[in-house]
């Protein structure tokens, strides 16, 4: 009859040790699996965009903080000011110039971007 305790921790201990195991199993299977997609994206972005990218992460670093950039540029691309497209914002540290639901946030003092030739919020990067 006391040896129902043994018993009963015995079998606590084996499936904890059980869990332990598909815990380490399914971590490696993600490890794999995210390593072969990283690979997969940085051949695509090398072979059509001619861009070079590191996005195979180092040990223990299933998530990469520039995963968040990445997809930051897929979903919501960047547009550069040029001479003819919001020609005051070049050379702007205040400039996001980033597309959200199809509108341009251009900065967040003049979001949709400043109509004269010279802003008055305008400043150049670095100072």
């Amino acid at each position: 009859m006391d040896d129902w305790h043994k018993e009963f921790w015995d079998v606590v201990d084996s499936v904890a040790q059980g869990i332990e195991q598909f815990v380490q199993d399914v971590t490696q299977a993600v490890e794999v699996i995210h390593n072969e997609i990283a690979i997969d994206i940085e051949q695509f972005f090398e072979e059509v965009f001619d861009v070079e990218l590191e996005l195979r992460p180092g040990e223990n670093d299933l998530f990469p903080d520039h995963w968040g950039e990445l997809s930051d540029w897929l979903v919501n691309p960047r547009v550069e000011p040029d001479p003819t497209t919001h020609p005051c914002c070049v050379g702007c540290q205040n400039y996001h110039g980033r597309i959200y639901g199809g509108n341009l946030l251009v900065c967040a003092m003049h979001p949709y971007g400043w109509q004269d030739e010279t802003c008055p919020d305008w400043e150049g990067k670095g100072n």
